[in-house]
């Protein structure tokens, strides 16, 4: 008996918040390079990323990968990525993102995003 293996894959729900909570993506043409790039890593079969919602000055994704990449891989690839597009448009920006994240196996609710900015600072 021959028995078919499927490979596993793992699903992570991850916000991403911009450093100061800059309100980038109130500019479409900012938020739409983001998109852009995050559907360049689906197309070139690395993982798939879905957009949850994108807000003034946050990320909200599901990402479906292989379980040999840590939660800490898949996020700083992901922030590169993104990071690289936004450059393209903003070559001022020196960083996009906090170094806070939330990363879990569960969607994350609304309020527990609403909990994290409320905990991060604004420049000034």
């Amino acid at each position: 008996m021959n028995l078919i293996y499927e490979p596993n894959q793992l699903i992570y729900y991850m916000v991403f918040v911009t450093r100061y909570k800059r309100n980038i993506f109130e500019d479409r043409e900012a938020a739409e390079l983001v998109k852009q790039s995050l559907r360049n890593i689906q197309e070139n079969g690395i993982m798939k990323v879905e957009i949850e919602e994108i807000g003034r000055c946050y990320i909200s994704l599901k990402c479906i990968g292989d379980p040999s990449k840590s939660p800490n891989q898949i996020v700083s690839y992901l922030k590169r990525r993104c990071y690289q597009a936004m450059l393209e448009k903003m070559p001022h920006l020196n960083s996009l993102w906090s170094r806070d994240v939330i990363i879990s196996t569960s969607p994350i609710s609304n309020t527990i995003i609403i909990e994290l900015l409320q905990t991060l600072k604004r420049r000034g």
